[in-house]
């Protein structure tokens, strides 16, 4: 008797709708029985058993056809002006390139950098855009990239603020007290430290802290920590 056994592909395909050309075309995620944590950052960036099993390599979608990047919290609407600019500087000059395979790090850090430049023109909100740096930032420190890694923090952390100060995540997966807490982790890694501490005492004392537990507890921690070292200095 043969017994056949199958292997199943840590990726897989998604079928999704261009908002903008309008046409269908694929695009690769990775199955979550096939990720395997390591260890995870104080920012959440996340490490793996194998880094090529990385979802936050297909975390951006692109446009075989007409170029146009994106991650599930853009919006699905244009302004006419972002439209003309987009065709202009992207689609006339995209010639069939396709992101839909297993990308390698360096494939996506150009589709980061494509979905922030498209994000910009859409004038998507802040704390979609703060998502792109952020990821962005953790595959250049996979990389070792530090240079380019703070550059990306540092406008992670000028997006986060906005975010906060317009109310721009209302009605999104994020809350105030993480928006708070990721912007007191960015000053920390940026060695604002008298900000990091300003920012993370505010998540503690927040009037929703009892709906965030696991925030507050990281913000104290983070608090104590710099603290201490402040204390050590």
């Amino acid at each position: 008797m043969i017994h056949l056994t199958l292997t199943i592909e840590p990726t897989y395909q998604v079928n999704i709708h261009c908002p903008l050309c309008e046409l269908s075309f694929s695009s690769t995620k990775v199955r979550s029985s096939h990720i395997r944590v390591t260890t995870r950052d104080a920012d959440f960036c996340t490490h793996f058993v194998d880094e090529t099993i990385n979802p936050h390599l297909y975390y951006v979608s692109v446009c075989h056809y007409c170029g146009y990047a994106s991650s599930r919290h853009f919006s699905t609407t244009f302004h006419e002006k972002a439209v003309q600019i987009i065709y202009q500087s992207i689609s006339t000059q995209w010639k069939g390139k396709n992101y839909s395979g297993v990308r390698t790090t360096t494939e996506a850090i150009e589709t980061y950098k494509l979905a922030i430049y498209c994000g910009i023109i859409k004038k998507e909100k802040q704390y979609a855009l703060a998502g792109l740096y952020m990821r962005l930032a953790w595959l250049y420190r996979k990389g070792q990239d530090e240079q380019n890694e703070h550059r990306f923090l540092s406008l992670a952390l000028q997006a986060y603020q906005s975010s906060y100060t317009n109310c721009d995540f209302e009605h999104s997966t994020m809350s105030e007290p993480l928006i708070l807490y990721m912007i007191g982790e960015l000053h920390l890694r940026l060695e604002n430290i008298p900000d990091a501490i300003r920012t993370f005492s505010k998540v503690v004392s927040h009037p929703s802290k009892k709906m965030e537990p696991m925030i507050v507890e990281k913000a104290r921690d983070q608090w104590q920590f710099v603290r201490q070292q402040q204390k050590k200095q």
